[in-house]
């Protein structure tokens, strides 16, 4: 076991779908100029992230607008078994249909057997 955690990264394993009941696709985005000379983005599944064992939670964060300018803070929150430490705020999240936007990656934790997103719902 890691000194540094409390934690067993076998407990995690062995707690299987039952902390980890939902399944998440990691997307990344690829840009392109279409003939109009707008930029667009296509989003895919990046090679070797999907079908992650997941768990997500409601945070204590919110979104504010102010004005014309709204303001990112996470509503939710996604635990995803496994260290992805490729994983970056340029990339988005899907479970269950839901598409979420990453915006903090929190460093692996429980014995690098976790890995933590923080994010908002794409509206």
């Amino acid at each position: 076991m890691n000194q540094t955690s409390f934690i067993d990264s076998r407990m995690v394993t062995a707690l299987g779908t039952n902390h980890f009941p939902s399944s998440c696709d990691i997307q990344a985005a690829t840009e392109s100029v279409n003939a109009g000379g707008e930029i667009t983005r296509t989003w895919a599944n990046v090679t070797g992230m999907t079908g992650i064992p997941c768990s997500v939670a409601l945070s204590s964060g919110r979104k504010v607008n102010s004005g014309e300018i709204e303001y990112g803070i996470t509503t939710h929150r996604i635990s995803l078994a496994g260290t992805y430490p490729l994983i970056t705020r340029l990339n988005r999240a899907v479970v269950a249909g839901v598409t979420y936007v990453i915006q903090y990656v929190s460093p692996a934790g429980f014995a690098n057997s976790v890995t933590v997103l923080d994010c908002t719902v794409v509206d």
